[in-house]
């Protein structure tokens, strides 16, 4: 046929439960990872996790707007379904594009946070938030070249499950599928044993750098840049905490397509549906997992269901939504301020002493010289009224404390 979508005469492949219940994943992918991307995209100061997850949101995020609806539309309706040509290549290039490069993506990031844990200096020296935005980059474009050999003859696209989903073809009919499907085998299970190997030296050596760590201090600091313990472990679950997500939504799917190269059935389609449906709920747990996991996306993404609720009039903004991305800055600027009024009192105490001072050579050289008291001499009067001074700005400095 000519056609990637095929009308038929009662024959459709209509599922109302399937379609329904891909319908709410839908939902849900496109909501929770629009959250995830507005909170991240809203932080001033990015760090190289920040780039990844966002890069994920991303990914999940094109998985919910293109090839899930499309399959959400033939599930529910009577009349179409995939067969062989344009939309059938389009569909399976685009969903196995975003898988593969979520994939590699994942691997990256356990690669950054081994330099992390197990090379803290030579990450700060070497790991940018330029250098990751480009390794995300090329990682993008690889998986996008790489998912369009099927399309120039290294294997091809096909429709599965009565044509509701596209993918490559996996099974040994044709030299180029089997080529592809090898590919893809090494491909998968060899970033994951790079990740086991990463998150082995990690977990093996993140002991050590914490013990480390105490004896210098909580927070260790060079040319000018802290490193956070806890910030670095939180980060390092998040990422393993993704990755197990990952192999457990995409290890049923490599296992179907190894299977099928070596054994000599064909597995039945409705395995292969599962493993695809496994997948695309990846994209749930995913978001689910960074509000969770770490506490600045968990904020954030509160942060931005409030707002989203003032906005459409159940919850009117006020102070009491708490704003993430202002509270740092609004410490740091009170911080400064209240720098600014120590320095003021302290310049206050030292034109005192001049003045002070001024005004006993005065009086001394004006020949008009007396003791503030029969007591005392005036150096201790002095010394007295330097210190009322000085307890009277510690003081206003207490009161602004227990103010903020």
């Amino acid at each position: 046929m000519n056609y990637s979508l095929n009308k038929t005469e009662g024959n459709g492949i209509r599922n109302n439960i399937l379609g329904g219940s891909l319908l709410v994943i839908n939902v849900l992918i496109v909501f929770f990872n629009v959250m995830v991307i507005v909170a991240i995209s809203r932080f001033r100061h990015k760090n190289a996790v920040d780039i990844f997850v966002l890069s994920l949101a991303m990914c999940d995020l094109s998985k919910g707007i293109i090839p899930v609806p499309l399959s959400v539309y033939v599930y529910l309706t009577d009349n179409w379904h995939f067969v062989q040509g344009f939309w059938c290549d389009f569909y399976g290039y685009i969903a196995f594009a975003i898988n593969s490069g979520s994939m590699l993506i994942l691997t990256l990031m356990a690669l950054e946070r081994f330099i992390a844990v197990v090379k803290p200096f030579a990450h700060k020296k070497w790991v940018t938030i330029n250098r990751v935005k480009i390794a995300v980059s090329l990682s993008i474009f690889f998986t996008c070249i790489q998912s369009a050999l099927p399309l120039v003859g290294v294997g091809k696209m096909l429709p599965f499950y009565k044509g509701a989903y596209c993918h490559f073809d996996y099974s040994r009919d044709t030299r180029g599928a089997t080529i592809y499907s090898l590919f893809i085998i090494v491909y998968g299970l060899g970033m994951i044993l790079i990740v086991f190997i990463s998150y082995a030296f990690v977990f093996y050596k993140i002991q050590n750098l914490i013990r480390r760590h105490r004896k210098m201090s909580h927070n260790y600091s060079k040319q000018g840049e802290t490193i956070n313990l806890k910030t670095e472990k939180m980060f390092s679950y998040l990422t393993v905490i993704l990755m197990l997500l990952f192999w457990f939504s995409w290890l049923p799917f490599l296992s179907v397509v190894l299977i099928n190269q070596i054994g000599s059935k064909k597995l039945p389609e409705k395995l292969d549906l599962f493993a695809i449906r496994v997948a695309v709920v990846n994209s749930i747990l995913n978001p689910i997992a960074y509000a969770s996991i770490c506490k600045p996306y968990r904020r954030g993404i509160v942060y931005t269901f409030k707002l989203l609720f003032s906005v459409i009039g159940v919850k009117n903004t006020d102070s009491d939504i708490w704003d993430p991305w202002k509270r740092r800055s609004t410490a740091k600027r009170r911080r400064r301020t209240l720098l600014d009024k120590n320095e003021q009192e302290t310049d206050k105490i030292n034109d005192s002493e001049l003045s002070l001072q001024n005004a006993s050579t005065s009086e001394f050289e004006n020949g008009r010289f007396r003791l503030p008291s029969t007591l005392e001499t005036y150096d201790d009067f002095r010394k007295k009224r330097l210190s009322v001074l000085r307890e009277d700005s510690a003081v206003n400095n207490v009161d602004e404390l227990l103010i903020t």
